[in-house]
């Protein structure tokens, strides 16, 4: 019985890591998705670099 228990916990603990693998993935295309919508929006190549901001002395 224990070692059934063990197993049901290890399948259940990979599931959940992927269903949370899967909502990162997600929101990160959410993310990469509205930045390139606001940077057509202002006109802007999507495939332009990020500005690097150079450090203050």
């Amino acid at each position: 019985v224990k070692k059934l228990a063990a197993r049901r916990l290890s399948e259940g603990s990979k599931q959940t890591a992927e269903e949370q693998l899967n909502s990162v993935v997600g929101k990160l295309d959410e993310l990469t998705k509205t930045l390139s919508e606001s940077k057509s929006l202002r006109g802007e190549s999507v495939h332009a670099p990020i500005p690097v901001i150079p450090p203050r002395y």
